[in-house]
């Protein structure tokens, strides 16, 4: 599988490279005068797909060696366990199978013996006595050694699967360790040839507003203006982040709302939790992505009790306010934007009007309730 794959790497930066060099062809033929607008293009456009191809294949290689590093490591781990339970094993079984064929083999002559001299009858008491507990003593000698030897048996069995597991775990590792080489060298080719893409993407480019500025030289050309790319309109309306609020101030095209209390920060709309953070004096940041490069940004008196990656649903609970010194009748703040890539877009006009105007409760009101909460 390693093989293969390494296989198909090298024929991937050989197709890459081969690129390369039509690539440069390309780039000779672009620098020479009389080549049309159109050919320009093409030339760029696919310089262009080229750059990108050896952008992914960098990323690839990057990823595929973080892979292949972190399972050496885990092979280096394994080898270091085996080795110690081999130590371990041998140093246990210590004893060899000949010596111990030896000493029961003894053992057992030395019964066999004393059977013999246990059935003359012209012996004393005290003689035959003397020999059968020598008889017994040997009896449980061999039958120690008999024990001692299966469970030799049985630690030679372990030793032979352990010292054939860590042959096998070696001779992986040295496979590894020759494709991380030949993906080191194959990223440190591909960068290479990537750079030399990106250069030669820059020259593409210089050599198409030179045939344009040739072009309006010539009168074959009129100058365009650079029009300035308007992104998608926004049609989902979105919802207030705080359910009640007292007052509300426009900055620019973000809302301040004011609050008392502790209230619940609910989501603007669909989308997911793409960042959380602390902006300095101005309290916690939280940007929810809804899709199609538009925003909501959230920054202020809030504590979030949600974590980046969540998706949501408009209305879900995020989080709560904190300011909490409402028996003094101190107010807290909420900041909202909506943007559109990189601009900000005029928030109020993007919020569903009904649920503004009844999220907006009068200072008063909301005053007198937190009092009310604050008594019971």
């Amino acid at each position: 599988m390693e093989s293969g794959r390494m296989s198909s790497s090298l024929i991937t930066l050989f197709i890459l490279l081969m690129i390369t060099v039509v690539s440069n062809f390309s780039v000779l033929a672009a620098s020479k005068p009389g080549i049309s607008l159109a050919k320009h293009r093409s030339n760029l456009s696919q310089q262009q797909e080229m750059v990108q191809e050896l952008k992914t294949r960098l990323s690839h290689l990057e990823k595929q060696l973080g892979d292949d590093n972190r399972d050496l490591l885990k092979m280096l781990k394994v080898g270091e366990n085996l080795e110690r339970e081999i130590a371990f094993l041998t140093e246990k079984g210590l004893v060899t199978k000949s010596e111990l064929a030896k000493n029961k083999e003894r053992a057992i002559k030395e019964y066999h013996h004393l059977l013999i001299y246990l059935v003359d009858s012209n012996q004393d008491a005290s003689t035959l006595l003397l020999k059968r507990t020598m008889a017994q003593r040997l009896q449980r000698e061999i039958s120690q050694l008999k024990r001692v030897e299966q469970e030799t048996q049985k630690v030679q069995v372990q030793l032979s699967m352990l010292t054939s597991t860590l042959q096998g775990n070696l001779h992986r590792r040295e496979r590894l360790s020759f494709n991380l080489s030949s993906l080191e060298q194959e990223k440190n080719q591909t960068a290479q040839s990537y750079l030399s893409a990106v250069k030669r993407r820059s020259e593409l480019r210089e050599g198409l507003a030179d045939a344009k500025k040739r072009q309006v030289r010539s009168g074959k050309l009129t100058p365009s203006r650079k029009v300035k790319s308007v992104p998608a309109l926004i049609t989902t309306k979105l919802a207030p982040p705080i359910d009640k609020f007292i007052g509300q101030q426009h900055k620019k095209k973000g809302i301040t709302y004011r609050f008392m209390g502790v209230r619940p920060v609910m989501a603007t709309g669909d989308g997911e939790i793409v960042y959380l953070g602390e902006l300095s004096t101005y309290g916690n940041l939280l940007i929810i992505n809804h899709g199609n490069k538009t925003r909501s940004i959230l920054l202020g008196e809030f504590t979030p009790k949600v974590k980046k990656g969540k998706r949501v649903r408009q209305g879900e609970l995020i989080g709560y306010t904190t300011r909490l010194a409402s028996t003094v009748g101190q107010e807290g703040q909420l900041y909202f934007e909506v943007r559109q890539g990189e601009m900000i877009q005029n928030t109020s006009l993007l919020l569903d009007r009904q649920q503004q105007a009844k999220n907006n409760l009068p200072k008063k009101n909301q005053a007198k309730k937190v009092k009310n909460k604050n008594r019971s």
